[in-house]
């Protein structure tokens, strides 16, 4: 085991070595000193907004009435430019500076490039996660060493080394929540299980706070539970169910309760909000929570139909109903301590102590609790009987919760607290997730004369991009489908289908925008190919198979890797075209092209909640924006 375990670390590490080759090569044959302004509909939006984080100004580009998005990219930005001012690298980080400096578009040049080094960060975790998915998945170093270098070649996941986007860091966040729950399904502990499931909607939490084009794993995740036949939650007893569930409840009770005032921003948000609204606005979020906990109570009826059967339904209704909330419950956690992480700042402040003090606390509380076994907080759970609405420890846990959300409102008004700008940033992008209505930005239908023509101009955009570029994928999948079912193999079937399912999905649910966020599909994809892979390999090292099976899997194996050979030639061609070249100053004395996060009145304005990036360019260069950015270029910046 320990010999296996060094050789998956040794087979990684060549992984991330050849990722972070491929990644200053493509920063050596760009140049950091191109035009730094070739995208600034997002490298100038989140630089400025990264400085206004800083300064506890609210950041602009996330709470603006638009999309409420990128919140965990500012964040990394934020921190991202403190530790490069204090090593020197940068000057001063801050929106003050860049508001007083004479120069601002200069003195703005250096954040943009700082954020496009940024992005290797992302990258590099991306072909982390990959390597250990593809590992769990397939238990072949090889297969996800070549898993991992696909995802390191791919413009996909190249293209967020040039710029400054949310996608990246979006599907980023949603793998690494994919893989805890598949790490959760097959683990052997009912501790691991709990933990990666609080671990995953965590990461999915992030994923959300930066897109929302990760929305179809809330749906998507529940179904993993069907792809394994046994877990350690299905192996646990009676008992251990109840305390999990019970220890559940008691978490998101003490999460749960400070974080409920952040829906006090609420009616800044909603256009011509009036109190009639506000019964409509809870039935809305209400019944969407609804309708997600029934879905998910559905996956784990269907999960234990097998064992109950039609003769009793409500057995099978009521564990079901157990394993859901459970489920759910340890969701919301993860989703909670992702709310309380956005509140972390660069700056140490109450917040911080406070969050800090807590912890600390928690881990003192759970220690003993451990070390006496019977006694403390172990034995306080246990008495919450299930069948009691009210006992003496349960009115003494929630005194509790409500104190320590007491405690955290005081934290906030302390003078070395960082305002409310956070806490505004953090209430809209939950508004935008919980709120059904809020997702009609991502839809297009405005082109089409009916939701028919729509859902077909969408299908049509969709089936167009996988016929002409993930053709070779679907056909491995297609092939490596068939082999799998003539095996009788229904574990590997499920996941195979699964995941090319998933990756189908991702990339539907961007199209509905008629744009194509590709790196949510492909990530998918390539690890839906690595397991093709393994299993053909698995078949083909079955000694009990005919030499007709094996002369076929040959064949078939054969054929995919040629496909998979044509599928590299193609993704890398955007690598392939870039060329290193020596380092000079090549300056921007063209205009930028467009002018959104610019001088745009909308995104760098401030009525609207912009950046406030056009008052400083007009205020300092004394000239209308783009007229001051055009007499700044011909002058050239270095």
């Amino acid at each position: 085991m320990k010999q296996e375990k060094t050789h998956s670390t040794l087979w990684f590490l060549a992984a991330i070595t050849v990722a972070i080759g491929v990644a200053t090569f493509v920063y050596v044959g760009t140049g950091l000193d191109r035009c730094y302004w070739n995208n600034i509909d997002s490298d100038f939006c989140y630089s400025v907004a990264g400085l206004r984080f800083l300064d506890g100004i609210p950041s602009g580009f996330v709470e603006h009435t638009s999309s409420g998005v990128g919140l965990p990219l500012v964040q990394l930005l934020g921190w991202t430019y403190t530790l490069a001012s204090k090593i020197g690298v940068l000057n001063a980080a801050s929106f003050q500076s860049l508001e007083s400096h004479p120069d601002p578009l200069l003195y703005l040049r250096q954040f943009v490039i700082a954020g496009w080094l940024s992005g290797a960060a992302i990258f590099l975790l991306i072909v982390v996660i990959v390597f250990w998915f593809a590992h769990l998945l397939t238990e072949s170093n090889l297969i996800s060493f070549f898993a991992s270098i696909i995802a390191a070649t791919s413009w996909s996941n190249l293209q967020f080394l040039l710029r400054i986007r949310e996608e990246a860091f979006s599907a980023c966040m949603g793998l690494l929540s994919l893989y805890l729950v598949f790490r959760a399904v097959r683990s052997t502990r009912l501790l691991v299980y709990c933990y990666t499931l609080v671990g995953s909607g965590m990461a999915l939490a992030l994923s959300l706070f930066a897109k929302r084009n990760s929305l179809p794993y809330i749906a998507f995740l529940p179904l993993i539970v069907l792809l394994a036949a046994d877990t350690a939650w299905d192996r646990a007893e009676s008992g251990k169910r109840i305390s999990v569930l019970k220890c559940a409840a008691i978490v998101n009770l003490f999460l749960g309760a400070p974080l409920v005032l952040l829906m006090r921003y609420w009616p800044e948000f909603i256009a011509s909000f009036t109190l009639s609204l506000l019964p409509y606005l809870i039935i809305e979020i209400l019944g969407f929570a609804l309708l997600l906990f029934l879905y998910i109570l559905l996956v784990f009826c269907v999960k234990s139909f097998p064992i109950y059967g039609r003769g009793r339904m409500s057995a099978l209704l009521k564990h079901g109903a157990g394993d859901a909330t459970t489920y759910t419950l340890l969701f919301m956690a993860g989703c909670e301590l992702a709310v309380y992480a956005s509140f972390v700042h660069p700056q140490l402040n109450t917040y911080s102590l406070f969050l800090l003090a807590t912890v600390a606390s928690s881990i003192v509380v759970l220690a003993m609790a451990r070390r006496r076994r019977h006694f403390g907080l172990s034995k306080m759970i246990w008495k919450l009987e299930s069948h009691h609405w009210i006992s003496s420890s349960t009115g003494l846990v929630i005194i509790l919760a409500v104190s320590w959300g007491a405690l955290w409102q005081l934290a906030r008004f302390s003078p070395e607290a960082f305002g409310s700008h956070i806490e505004l940033a953090v209430s809209r992008v939950l508004l935008e997730i919980v709120h059904p209505q809020s997702s009609t930005a991502l839809l297009s239908i405005g082109d089409s004369s009916t939701p028919l023509l729509y859902l077909t101009s969408v299908f049509a955009d969709w089936w167009g991009y996988y016929r002409g570029s993930r053709w070779p994928e679907l056909l491995i999948v297609v092939l490596a489908v068939f082999e799998i079912s003539l095996s009788r193999n229904a574990t590997a079937f499920r996941a195979v289908v699964f995941l090319a399912i998933a990756g189908m999905g991702m990339l539907f649910f961007s199209a509905l925008r008629h744009l194509f966020y590709m790196i949510y599909e492909d990530l998918l994809t390539i690890l839906a190919v690595s397991l093709c892979f393994s299993h053909l390999v698995s078949i083909l090292r079955d000694r009990s198979a005919s030499i007709g099976i094996t002369l076929r899997v040959a064949i078939v194996l054969g054929l995919a890797t040629t496909l998979v050979a044509f599928s590299v030639v193609r993704r890398t061609g955007e690598l392939r075209g870039i060329q290193p070249r020596a380092t000079d100053v090549a300056g921007c004395r063209t205009p930028p092209g467009g002018d959104t996060c610019l001088c745009d009145y909308f995104y760098a304005g401030t009525k609207y909640g912009g950046t406030g990036l056009k008052g400083i360019i007009e205020e300092q260069y004394e000239s209308d924006c783009m007229q001051a950015v055009e007499a700044r270029a011909s002058k050239g910046l270095p």
